[in-house]
Parts: C-alpha cells; structure tokens; sequence
C-alpha cells in the first residue's frame, strides 16, 4: 500500500519499521544513513512521522535506546512506553494546574474565561490525582479481581468504551 501522504525519507524509514521483528533494535545512523540526514537532528521529523504512522496505523512501537537508537517492542515493552506516558500526563496536568494558579486576578477575566479557567483546573486535578501511583494500583487490583470473572479481551472492549 503506497504511503503517498509521507515524505519519501519518512517512507523508507517507515518501510524498514515494518519489515522489522519484534525485539529487533534499528540504530540512528544506520536510519540516519538510509536517508543521508541525520535522524536525531535535521532528519528527525521524517523519523518522528514514520514512527507515529507505524504505530497508528500498523500498530507498532518502537521504545528508544537514548542516542543508540529503537527497538520494537513486544507487548511488555508497550506497557513499559505506556508507563511512561502516564509518567508525562501527570507532569502536564500538574504543570497545567500551575499555570492556572499563576493568573493574578480571575475577577479581571471574561465570564467565558472563568468558566474556561475552571474547567481546566477541574481536569487537571483529576487528572493529576487519577495518574498517581497509589491510585493506579487500586485500579490494577480491581481489574485483577475482574479478570477472574472476564476474559482479557472483554476488559478491553469495555475498558475502550471509558472517555
């Protein structure tokens, strides 16, 4: 299937994703040099886009050996890449509430910037408090409780069902 929506460079990139087996490690020059730029600077954007349509659009993801370069991961590395993104939501959402506790005056706001302002701040709270370790612990106990009553595949139909 062609890929006419990437760049060529983010194409052959994406092309050596695919073909590649689980645990299979790809370094950055031997990437760098499949497209004579360098995928950790000046060629990083058509590496960043092969590996976000691998993953979106093939289901494939690659976690990162800092400045050596990706291996795909098998599902355990999945989970280890969704740690750590649970890691950065949480540093969002807590820099969110402390830019929202940076405004001087709220009373100088528009109405709608208010109701803006505490919208936000209510997400971000409860994201901040939901992405904690304690909490995700007692969520995984409970799922470890369910998952004696349903299969794994229905805890994921209905876990895609939650948002």
């Amino acid at each position: 299937m062609p890929q006419l929506d990437l760049r060529i460079e983010s194409r052959i990139i994406l092309d050596k994703f695919l073909e590649m087996a689980v645990k299979q490690f790809v370094s950055y020059k031997e990437l760098s040099e499949m497209i004579s730029a360098d995928v950790q600077e000046d060629g990083y954007h058509f590496l960043r886009m092969a590996r976000e349509k691998a993953r979106k659009e093939h289901g494939v993801v690659f976690m990162v050996l800092k400045n050596k370069g990706l291996v795909r991961a098998d599902d355990s590395g999945i989970i280890v890449e969704t740690q750590k993104i649970r890691h950065q939501v949480r540093k969002k959402a807590r820099k969110g509430l402390e830019q929202i506790h940076a405004i001087k005056s709220p009373e100088t706001l528009t109405p709608h910037e208010r109701v803006n302002m505490c919208g936000m701040q209510a997400i971000f709270a409860a994201t901040h408090n939901l992405m904690r370790s304690k909490v995700l612990k007692t969520i995984e106990a409970h799922v470890e409780q369910a998952e004696l009553k349903i299969s794994a595949t229905e805890t994921l139909r209905l876990a895609s069902k939650v948002g």
